[in-house]
Formats: C-alpha cells, sequence, structure tokens
C-alpha cells in the first residue's frame, strides 16, 4: 500500500525483485518472486 508520500526505490537481486520504501523515516522492505508480481504492485516510472 503505497502512497505518494516517502520515496520508493527498485532494486534486484537474482531473480528477485526488492522494494524499499522509505516514508517519513520509517524503511519498509518489500520482496515479490517475480517480475510480473512486482511490476503490477509497483508499475515502472
Amino acid at each position: 500500500p503505497l502512497t505518494s508520500k516517502g520515496k520508493y526505490y527498485k532494486l534486484k537481486h537474482g531473480h528477485y525483485r526488492f522494494g524499499v520504501y522509505i516514508n517519513k523515516g520509517v524503511i519498509e522492505f518489500l520482496k515479490f518472486g517475480t517480475r510480473q508480481n512486482f511490476y503490477n504492485d509497483f508499475p515502472p516510472y
């Protein structure tokens, strides 16, 4: 549940996509097993 608040970064490691979401100093690591699921939840810029 990302909002317009905070910043979101995408990282790649192997065939995993990691999302790092920073909101008000709180860092959340989001992990997705496939590229499809990753971009469905977090469309590219």
